[in-house]
């Protein structure tokens, strides 16, 4: 045999090998098929269940970041302002400006305690008037009203 046919069959060779090589750990072991994308594949993440298809549609997840926070002071024992009024889906924080501890609770959620300097959150998805208190000091009350 001459050399330029040796030669040619060994890049052929190395060309056969190096595609299956490359298949195998792009493709295979990724449990990819060559059609799908990494995109795709992060349903089977949050489903578990390998249906590829999401749980919710984008309108109806809500990234926490897009939330509207509104503060509610706590000092002097008292929670600033009051009565607050938000929309569905936003964020109350609690912020604890006294020397003393509180624990902000509402009817059917809450009970944190916020040390001094320490926040609480709640987020609120139904419209509605919801009263709280500071289950250490009941004579703090406050109203979240929802629209």
């Amino acid at each position: 045999m001459s050399n330029k046919l040796i030669i040619t069959l060994i890049v052929i060779a190395a060309l056969v090998f190096g595609v299956f090589y490359f298949y195998n750990i792009f493709v295979a072991n990724n449990n990819l098929t060559p059609n799908q994308s990494d995109q795709d594949r992060s349903f089977d993440a949050i489903n578990g269940d390998g249906s590829n298809q999401p749980t919710k549609s984008p309108e109806e997840i809500k990234i926490i970041t897009e939330l509207e926070n509104h503060t509610v002071l706590i000092k002097d024992n008292a929670f600033s302002p009051e009565s607050i009024t938000i929309k569905v889906n936003d964020q109350v924080i609690w912020e604890n400006n006294d020397n003393t501890q509180h624990r902000v609770k509402g009817d059917d959620w809450g009970g944190a305690t916020i040390n001094n300097g320490g926040k609480f959150a709640q987020a609120f998805d139904k419209p509605g008037t919801y009263a709280y208190i500071c289950e250490i000091h009941p004579e703090m009350k406050g109203t979240i009203i929802v629209k």
